[in-house]
């Protein structure tokens, strides 16, 4: 028997849920959640009370990051979480994440195919904004991955094309050396891998080769 695990059944999604799933994200990536939207229902009325919620929640509110770039310098497997709410609609324990809340009974992940699952990246401390149409370009060889070969803190180095590598290392350790038949996801991760950061892909173009 191989030495590499058997993918699990829930982690498996077809090409075409997967371009699904991405243009929903672009459409709608930081909405509120149900549980926000009952106070940003209530925020003026509290308002008048005296009471302040959250910019959050205010009616018009938008994220401050719309319609600006980031420079990630944390891509890894720590650095990104899912929401696993569609998966487990019954919710599940915090700790032993095959049970339910109550720790009682044993609880089946449902298959991500077909599911609107988002992940976020998290841990943003190295993060930097960049204006759009602002240059790409920064110096800096701080970064959680240090494999990252243009890596300096002397010659300037285009700071997406950095991330489009790491995220290719992300995918490449924790799918295609994980798992058996991850051979479909090596046209993918070979462009992101690239030495030269000028010939790998930008963000959009791995969006549409995936």
């Amino acid at each position: 028997m191989s030495t590499q695990d058997k993918l699990p059944h829930d982690a498996s999604s077809g090409f075409t849920a997967v371009n699904s799933f991405a243009k929903l994200t672009r459409l709608k990536p930081y909405d509120l959640i149900s549980a926000e939207l009952f106070w940003r229902e209530r925020d003026s009325h509290l308002q008048k009370a005296g009471y302040c919620l959250r910019p959050r929640y205010a009616p018009k509110w938008a994220p401050s990051w719309t319609g600006k770039n980031a420079h990630r310098r944390s891509v890894m497997s720590t650095c990104i979480l899912m929401d696993a709410r569609p998966l487990y609609p019954g919710g599940y324990h915090p700790v032993r994440q095959n049970y339910s809340p109550d720790s009682l009974r044993r609880v089946t992940a449902f298959p991500r195919q077909g599911l609107f699952v988002i992940y976020y990246y998290v841990d943003i401390g190295l993060s930097i904004q960049i204006p759009e149409g602002a240059s790409p370009f920064v110096i800096g060889d701080v970064g959680r991955d240090t494999k990252v070969p243009e890596l300096s803190s002397e010659v300037p180095y285009d700071a997406f094309k950095v991330d489009i590598h790491s995220l290719g290392s992300v995918i490449s350790t924790q799918f295609e050396q994980r798992y058996n038949s991850m051979e479909f996801l090596l046209p993918l991760l070979k462009p992101m891998k690239r030495i030269k950061p000028s010939s790998r892909p930008t963000a959009e173009e791995v969006l549409e080769q995936g």
